[in-house]
């Protein structure tokens, strides 16, 4: 035999208003499981009773306590307390005067820029955009606009082709304000194909390795040895195809 559901409990008006305002204080789910109803219905008792959110119920005078309690609590901490939500407590901070003023960009006259610019052909459009409190995107439209868009020093393609070995072509190439592909032509002009301070690894040491790569794994043998995994892994991709 099938149970016998009970229907939902009837609430008069002021029981209804009760749970609306305690759903204020305790969050809408937990007031709705008190009262044995659905949360969605709980929302429609604080549309109803115009209890959206708690910020109407805030004094003036407590609005702006809060706004200065987020200097040492921080924002998020401060809606907590007063049971709202961040964005709010941001407004009441605007609304009272507590928020910092926007950040100014340097504005540059065109020789100005001009500077940055030259400047960033020797260290680099994020260094150049440090120094002028700008983006690094600013130094590569002006770069562009005074036709300083390569690297017109021999020994700046040369230091970014080698340092690409060491560290990868997308960490030089952030490093020095331009795509990849471009320090990809500066490794083909100078003949960069590896790192140039390359470890030559006699027979016996791979085996030594390889031996250590079986006792202790790939990575734990490379933070040993100081080996990279990627040359160990391709070692012992060789010793497994010569053993077939």
């Amino acid at each position: 035999e099938g149970v016998t559901e009970l229907p939902p409990p009837k609430f008069s008006e002021a029981e209804k208003k009760k749970y609306a305002e305690l759903s204020l204080e305790i969050g809408t789910e937990e007031a709705a499981s008190r009262a044995g109803v659905h949360p969605t219905t709980l929302g429609k008792w604080r549309k109803e009773f115009g209890t959206l959110s708690r910020a109407p119920l805030i004094s003036a005078e407590e609005k702006l306590h809060f706004a200065q309690m987020a200097d040492s609590l921080g924002v998020t901490k401060t809606a907590r307390l007063a049971g709202v939500i961040p964005v709010t407590i941001t407004q009441w901070r605007r609304q009272f005067g507590l928020l910092p003023p926007p950040q100014k960009r340097p504005k540059y006259t065109d020789r100005e820029k001009h500077q940055f610019a030259r400047l960033a052909t020797e260290i680099g459009n994020a260094a150049a955009a440090e120094r002028a409190g700008v983006k690094p995107k600013s130094i590569a439209r002006w770069r562009k606009k005074f036709g300083l868009s390569g690297y017109a020093s021999t020994e700046q393609r040369r230091k970014f082709a080698q340092l690409s070995a060491k560290i990868g072509l997308k960490q030089a190439a952030q490093r020095a304000g331009v795509h990849p592909s471009t320090v990809v032509t500066w490794r083909v002009e100078f003949g960069v194909v590896d790192s140039p301070a390359k470890t030559h690894y006699t027979a016996e040491k791979k085996k030594a390795a390889l031996s250590l790569c079986e006792e202790l794994g790939v990575t734990a043998t490379s933070r040993q040895l100081g080996i990279p995994k990627a040359t160990l892994c391709h070692w012992r991709r060789q010793e497994t195809s010569l053993l077939k």
